[in-house]
């Protein structure tokens, strides 16, 4: 399968669950997040704030700055880039492109302060691949965040049981996940 047809399979596979299915899941995931050693050992993570269809790590975020540790959330500006902000409580969110929940405030550029990264995807395979969306946001931000750091922080995919697959189409450009998170 090209890669758009196995984003339209995921989608489909989405929509056969209910969203208290869904909502279980995450909370599984979320248990399984909190318990990572490199989110446990790390002290500035990257994460996202879910769309509706992702898993809802939003529990994981909210544990992770009670904990004290630095959360960032990315926020689309281009249709090409994503940037850095600093989360603290869902009053630092306002609708953004695409009707996701984004930051505000002061950009985070320090990125050589990343250890782990929270990473959501259409798609994973067991190797890693990750098969986001189709826009390559985090391909793009990642180069960037490796080409300032030296290294990119330890990348967790996170994903449903249906969205890990056999095998996924790359190119120079994916990233792919040190670990993928699921069930």
């Amino acid at each position: 399968m090209t890669k758009q047809e196995l984003r339209n399979h995921i989608r489909s596979l989405k929509k056969s669950f209910s969203k208290e299915e869904l909502a279980s899941m995450s909370e599984q995931i979320s248990c399984n997040l909190l318990n990572e050693e490199k989110v446990l050992e790390a002290d500035t993570i990257l994460a996202y704030f879910p769309l509706p269809d992702e898993v809802d790590v939003t529990p994981v975020i909210d544990a992770l700055v009670r904990q004290g540790k630095t959360v960032l959330l990315p926020k689309v500006t281009t249709d090409t880039d994503i940037v850095l902000y600093e989360y603290h409580s869902k009053e630092d969110l306002k609708e953004g492109r695409y009707g996701i929940l984004e930051p505000f405030g002061k950009e985070y550029c320090e990125y050589d302060k990343i250890a782990t990264a929270i990473i959501p995807g259409m798609a994973f395979s067991e190797k890693g691949v990750r098969l986001g969306r189709g826009k390559g946001y985090y391909d793009r931000f990642l180069a960037k965040v490796k080409e300032k750091k030296g290294s990119l922080p330890f990348l967790i995919g996170v994903a449903f049981p249906f969205q890990i697959i056999e095998e996924i189409p790359t190119n120079e450009y994916d990233v792919f996940m040190n670990k993928v998170i699921k069930l």
